[in-house]
């Protein structure tokens, strides 16, 4: 652990020195890329040096497996933001309004922001379901490490716009919830697709805030009204308490289900989450 920190913070350091004479706009792009090599790469390396496993251990193999374990885990992720507007749209809450832009706009829209939460994505989950993680899990086990590593997941959002006490409870939720998507398949890239198609579908397709911060699609635009408790009006769905519904449901659903498997690659290792996982009955 101390070392994949250490690692972590040479490799970030290295990366802020290459990308400060970029231009401002694209710091925060460069640095984020930055930042999930790093964790990548420290986690390989941390893997293959002080544990003597592979590098698709850490869950990132790179087969056809992992590809299709990624696309999963966006319709899993995009299945429940989706269950959450539904739920506003039966409630009245919810409707779209016409706005001004066009085909080649939107198209563009969905692309930059695919992209963008694919990086913010890849990151956290490396952070907070990565090798800091799979070390805690193998030291404090399963559940402990998921408290932990979920309630740190929710403080790093404590300085987003318009944060709520719910929404602190939410994106809580959403740290079990990406927790077990990881434990149930020992596959990041799973985790990565539940995280991203949570993000995006939520910012694309409907057109919600995202953790307090809006995206504006173009030729339409989410219309969200009525009380904010069930909304979470300007800070997105994460702070209402139709999110708290479509997080416990996704929880549960990840834990009973018997349609996920572990990860081929990562059981080449074997990763060093696999013994507790199979102890707490996740697997």
């Amino acid at each position: 652990m101390v070392f994949w920190l250490f690692c972590f913070i040479l490799l970030t350091a290295a990366g802020s020195l290459a990308i400060g004479p970029l231009p401002r706009t694209s710091m925060e792009w460069g640095g984020t890329l930055v930042l999930t090599a790093a964790a990548i790469v420290a986690g390989w390396i941390s893997l293959m040096r002080l544990d003597n496993r592979p590098a698709s251990a850490l869950g990132l193999g790179r087969s056809r497996s992992s590809v299709l374990r990624f696309l999963t885990g966006f319709g899993v992720g995009g299945a429940l933001i989706a269950g959450a507007a539904l739920l506003l749209l039966v409630t009245g809450a919810f409707s779209f309004l016409p706005d001004t832009g066009s085909p080649v706009r939107l198209i563009w829209f969905f692309t930059w922001t695919l992209l963008f939460f694919a990086i913010s994505a890849l990151f956290e989950e490396a952070i907070f379901r990565g090798y800091p993680f799979q070390v805690l899990v193998e030291w404090i086990g399963v559940w402990p490490a998921i408290a932990i590593a979920s309630g740190i997941f929710a403080l790093m959002h404590g300085r987003n716009p318009g944060i709520t006490t719910l929404a602190a409870v939410n994106i809580f939720l959403a740290g079990v919830l990406l927790s077990l998507a990881y434990l149930r398949t020992l596959s990041l890239w799973f985790a990565t697709g539940v995280h991203l198609g949570w993000n995006w579908v939520m910012a694309g397709p409907f057109d919600f805030p995202v953790s307090g911060i809006a995206f504006d699609a173009p030729m339409y635009s989410g219309d969200v009204r009525g009380a904010a408790l069930w909304t979470g009006g300007d800070f997105g769905p994460e702070a209402g308490l139709v999110s708290t519904v479509v997080l416990a449901a996704g929880i549960v659903w990840l834990l009973r289900t018997r349609r996920l498997s572990p990860s081929e690659d990562a059981l080449a290792g074997p990763p060093l989450t696999l013994e507790h996982a199979r102890e707490s009955g996740l697997l």
